[in-house]
């Protein structure tokens, strides 16, 4: 079988390669030439009750100590980068 040479099907591991490759080159321009950390903040599953009512105030708080303690933990660190951050909820 052969293929076309633009197929651009999603489930063909040849597209989806050149496609993901080409993607991540131009992603990989956009940074930074600085080291990435990623981190993830929770919240405990008994708390999703509470946040699906209380959205604004508990991802508030949550961003606020999240915050927080990576302010604490890069305060001691000796010379280190400054953190930055973006944030994101998902639901």
């Amino acid at each position: 079988m052969t293929h076309p040479r633009k197929m651009r099907n999603r489930h063909c591991p040849k597209c989806l390669t050149n496609a993901r490759d080409k993607w991540l080159s131009v992603r990989q321009k956009e940074l930074l030439p600085v080291p990435y950390v990623h981190v993830v903040f929770t919240l405990p599953h008994a708390l999703a009750p509470l946040a699906l009512h209380n959205k604004k105030l508990l991802y508030a708080l949550l961003l606020r100590t999240s915050a927080a303690t990576l302010l604490e933990i890069a305060d001691n660190r000796a010379a280190g980068p400054s953190p930055s951050s973006s944030a994101s909820a998902t639901h």
